[in-house]
């Protein structure tokens, strides 16, 4: 597994400032969303007023590379506190789809999904791993992928700190069991909004939005 220091992930957002995707690559590293949660990420779960949103659907693929969609089951079905930053991000995103949808008139198809293709259909995985990866090149920084985003997430939690040791160094209560990356990205994105924004910190500056 490989992951991006707190520089390396500040140089990647910069570098995706204007991209299309931001708000999907913002979510990846600040809340630690994986590929098919992302991929089925819906506006009917988005609630702006709580500066939340729901995970209540995946998009994988199976054996064959056909798009399933499924409902997370357990713990991965939740609700995430986004923080101001990835909020912003999202509405910027959806008036940015929003305008694709005029320009695309009655050829534009609604699928609820918030990571869309200009014509409104939903991405495939593999598609978003693609966008992911091609801008970690032209950032420079090392090319990993989109699921270890999730652990870059947890290991910029606090500097110098490592998906091993989170329990040790971050605000959530120690315990004997070890942490995984997806415990401290979903803790740190559900308390309150100051977690997430302390991640963001680490990143880089606050985007200006349009």
């Amino acid at each position: 597994m490989r992951t991006w220091t707190a520089e390396q992930a500040s140089s990647f957002l910069r570098a995706a400032a204007e991209d299309r995707l931001y708000a999907c690559w913002l979510l990846a590293l600040v809340c630690g969303l994986r590929r098919g949660e992302l991929a089925g990420l819906r506006w009917s779960e988005l609630d702006p007023a709580q500066g939340t949103l729901g995970i209540v659907e995946q998009r994988t693929t199976d054996a064959d590379w056909n798009v399933v969609t499924t409902t997370p089951k357990g713990t991965s079905r939740r609700t995430i506190d986004l923080g101001p930053q990835a909020l912003a991000a999202l509405q910027a995103h959806r008036r940015q789809t929003a305008a694709e949808r005029r320009e695309w008139g009655r050829a534009w198809t609604d699928t609820g999904l918030i990571f869309v293709r200009e014509d409104g259909i939903g991405y495939h995985p593999s598609r978003i791993t693609d966008l992911f990866q091609r801008l970690a090149r032209q950032a420079g920084v090392p090319v990993i992928r989109l699921h270890d985003a999730r652990h870059s997430c947890a290991t910029r939690s606090r500097p110098g700190c490592t998906p091993r040791w989170c329990s040790r160094c971050s605000d959530m209560p120690p315990g004997p069991r070890r942490w995984t990356s997806t415990r401290i990205a979903s803790s740190a994105c559900r308390r309150m909004r100051r977690p997430a924004s302390r991640v963001w910190c680490l990143a880089c500056p606050p985007r200006k939005h349009r």
